[in-house]
């Protein structure tokens, strides 16, 4: 656990250990998901077989767990991603998705310390 510079208590990033996992059942709960909106619940289709087809590949159909753990006290934090998204739009999600987790996690850490002032 670290102090900042102004003295507001942050969580050490070398505390916490993350991975990702591609099977979850949908039952299983989940801190922060991205769900997709119309534009990415299903992959393009276009006017014709051949068409459908290229337009598919740029699609990659994302269904990715991310689960970060406090190392110390075993407090965890999942999120999730789905939908069908560029390799942009999955890399600008995958990374929101991280961040999203560690603040939710640094906020758990901080409750089950009963650390002030977050």
């Amino acid at each position: 656990m670290a102090k900042s510079k102004k003295g507001k208590w942050k969580l050490s990033k070398s505390e916490v250990t993350w991975g990702t996992s591609l099977l979850w059942r949908d039952n299983d709960p989940f801190d922060i998901e991205i769900k997709p909106d119309e534009k990415h619940a299903s992959p393009p289709g276009g006017k014709g077989y051949r068409q459908k087809l290229s337009q598919s590949r740029n699609f990659k159909n994302k269904n990715e767990c991310i689960t970060m753990t406090h190392e110390p006290t075993g407090i965890q934090s999942h999120g999730r991603i789905r939908g069908f998204y560029t390799r942009n739009e999955d890399q600008q999600l995958h990374q929101a998705l991280i961040n999203a987790l560690f603040q939710n996690l640094e906020e758990k850490v901080a409750k089950h310390f009963k650390i002030s002032g977050r």
